[in-house]
C-alpha cells in the first residue's frame, strides 16, 4: 500500500511508462533474492524473506498502476471499455501460471521456476525498452 504513493509520485513526475518499467525491474528482485538465499547467513533469512515479499508486492502494484494508466493513455476515450476488456482477456491465461509453476517445482524443483521468473523480468524489460 505504501508503494502506491511512490508509484503515484513517479507517475506524475516521470510518466506511466517509467512506473511500468521500474516495476518490472523491482519484480526481478524477489526471484534473485530467492536464488541467492542460501548465501545469506541464517540470521538474515527472516529479513531476506521479508524483502522478497516487500519487493513482490511493490512490483505487482506498480505493474498494475503503470500498465492500466498506459492503457488508458493510449486508448481513445470512446473505446476505453473495449481496450480494458481486451486487456483482461489477454491477461486471463496468466491465471494458470501458478499451476504451471507448481508442476515445474514438483518435477524439477524450485531453481527452474526462479530462473524462468528472472528471465521473464529481463525479457519484459527489454521489450519495454525497445518499445520506447
Amino acid at each position: 500500500v505504501l508503494s502506491n504513493a511512490v508509484w503515484s509520485y513517479m507517475s506524475h513526475r516521470k510518466g506511466h511508462l517509467a512506473v511500468f518499467t521500474t516495476s518490472i525491474v523491482v519484480g526481478g528482485v524477489p526471484p534473485l533474492l530467492v536464488l541467492l538465499f542460501p548465501i545469506f547467513p541464517s540470521l538474515l533469512h527472516p529479513l531476506v524473506f521479508l524483502c522478497v515479499f516487500l519487493f513482490a508486492g511493490c512490483a505487482m502494484s506498480g505493474a498494475t498502476i503503470g500498465f492500466t494508466s498506459l492503457l488508458l493513455d493510449v486508448s481513445p476515450s470512446s473505446l476505453r471499455h473495449r481496450y480494458v476488456g481486451f486487456m483482461n482477456t489477454l491477461i486471463s491465461p496468466a491465471m494458470f501460471f501458478p499451476v504451471l509453476g507448481g508442476l515445474i517445482v514438483s518435477l524439477w524443483g524450485f531453481v527452474p521456476v526462479i530462473v524462468i521468473a528472472i528471465l521473464a523480468c529481463v525479457g519484459a524489460f527489454f521489450v519495454i525498452a525497445r518499445w520506447t
